[in-house]
């Protein structure tokens, strides 16, 4: 709606320099043209395009078609200083930014041209801090006045989520920034900050304070859904799992000493429910890790207090190699991550907390429903035996993925070492040996699949070493977890039972 303070000819048109050439972005719209345009307060039509970006910066002219510029807004916020344009006939409006101001939250530069010249009049800021909207007439020299504007802006930072520890960087979030190439920001892990979490301080090398303009990861901007430039902080600090080698996920980033935030979509939101005091039950919550159990046959809901979610099992029966398999997977089989391992309320100990994973392989003996074997399905495939009681021990006699035989060799191996060491459960008294009789089976009612091999999926998940330290939770995609559980059997065939858990 055109309003009275646009004129009765409505010749009066307000720029924006807050716009971007990003269509169907703050009222930004393409055109079959492929110029960028947007309407103002009088719909007035005002065309943006971006100049050549070099140097550390960038530029973008506003040209407004019929009307005359009599006001300069930055995202909508009117910006003081311009009064004496009114009564000139200006048609461009040029803004300077930091080539790293993605969100062209802080301009430095604004230029305007008449209709009738060909020369820009400038104006910068009174002063450099975010709240300030005051601008004043600045010299014709681009450069210089650009030169001098970065020195007093210096600690406008972007940071580099991704860096790591004792990796240094400049301020546009690269090795090599083209401006201000004496402020370098330095990284520094804390492991274990948390149990099971790292914390990446970044510092200005030799201290200093830091206004961030926002983060970048793996190349891509993640902005704050409100600025945080108009506070400075001596540090940042990123949160990831310890089990997230390639630092793939960022759950929380600190700012200073007290200040939190996570992700929302792709921007950094503040939390109400986040404080220092529940810092590590919002990293488990936002990693969403989960605990599985390895004594379960059936679906069953993790117990993790932070992800509620349900468990498939698949029930694998291989009677021709005496052993049963559980495979205990999240839906469709995305990737997920294991905090810790129960047998029904026991932890157990030795098994290390497992990132980026599809599939869990436990091997469960039939006649107690004892696991004694464990394989992380993935692109190595990591073994884990058991060693005592709730006590578990790599196992360096399988490796990749075994043949059946030698699994049902192992496992005779393991449950005899077993029984020399701790008591014998009822009904699993006597000790197997290699020729021990086939009994009959008592799961013939089970449908039967073609005798072959059990063929693991490859996941080409990382598997930590078992000296990661437990309770180390990773990414929640809201899948499937696959855990493979056999058991030692007295039975020659095999038999597949498909139970699924639903995910919710």
């Amino acid at each position: 709606m055109v309003t009275e303070a646009c004129g009765f000819w409505a010749h009066s048109a307000a720029v924006d320099i807050g716009n971007d050439t990003i269509n169907d972005k703050d009222g930004v719209t393409m055109g079959e043209d492929g110029k960028f345009r947007y309407k103002d307060e009088c719909n007035d039509v005002v065309t943006i395009e971006q100049a050549v970006q070099n140097n550390g910066y960038k530029a973008y002219i506003h040209r407004v078609q019929k009307a005359t510029v009599t006001k300069i807004k930055h995202h909508s916020i009117d910006q003081k200083g311009f009064e004496s344009i009114e009564n000139r006939s200006y048609k461009d409006v040029i803004v300077y930014y930091l080539g790293y101001d993605y969100g062209n939250l802080f301009p430095l530069l604004v230029g305007l041209k008449r209709r009738l010249s060909g020369h820009y009049y400038y104006y910068k800021k009174s002063s450099y801090d975010m709240s300030s909207v005051e601008w004043k007439e600045a010299g014709s020299n681009v450069i210089q006045e650009l030169s001098y504007i970065s020195k007093v802006i210096k600690d406008l930072i972007l940071l580099k989520l991704d860096a790591i520890n004792g990796e240094s960087y400049g301020v546009d979030g690269t090795s090599n920034s083209a401006i201000n190439t004496d402020v370098k920001i330095t990284v520094s892990v804390q492991n274990n900050y948390k149990p099971g979490y790292d914390q990446y301080t970044h510092a200005i090398v030799g201290s200093g304070p830091m206004r961030i303009l926002g983060t970048k990861h793996k190349d891509t901007y993640k902005p704050f859904k409100d600025s945080a430039l108009g506070t400075t902080y001596e540090s940042a600090s990123i949160y990831y799992s310890s089990l997230d080698n390639h630092l793939s996920e960022p759950l929380i980033l600190q700012l200073g000493d007290s200040i939190l935030y996570r992700l929302d979509g792709e921007k950094w939101v503040k939390d109400a429910q986040m404080t220092f005091d529940t810092l590590e039950k919002n990293l488990k919550l936002l990693s969403c890790a989960h605990i599985i159990d390895i004594s379960k046959s059936i679906p069953y809901k993790c117990t993790s207090s932070y992800c509620k979610r349900e468990i498939q099992v698949d029930r694998v029966l291989d009677k021709s190699h005496n052993f049963t398999l559980y495979k205990h997977h999240l839906m469709d089989s995305e990737p997920f991550s294991i905090s810790s391992f129960v047998s029904d309320v026991a932890h157990q100990v030795g098994l290390p907390p497992v990132w980026n994973i599809k599939c869990i392989c436990v091997y469960q003996y039939s006649q107690t429903g004892e696991p004694i074997l464990i394989c992380f399905s993935s692109g190595t495939h990591q073994w884990y035996r058991k060693s005592g009681e709730n006590e578990w021990s790599m196992e360096d006699g399988l490796v990749g993925h075994s043949d059946p035989k030698d699994i049902s060799n192992r496992l005779k191996e393991i449950y005899n070492g077993l029984n020399e060491v701790v008591e014998p459960e009822s009904g699993a008294s006597e000790r197997i040996e290699e020729n021990t009789p086939k009994a009959e089976s008592q799961d013939d009612e089970m449908p039967t699949v073609d005798e072959k091999p059990y063929q693991r999926p490859n996941t080409g998940a990382h598997i930590p070493t078992a000296s990661v330290v437990m309770g180390i939770v990773g990414m929640c995609v809201g899948t499937a977890i696959v855990v493979d559980i056999y058991n030692y059997h007295h039975h020659p065939h095999l038999s597949l039972i498909s139970r699924t858990l639903r995910i919710t």
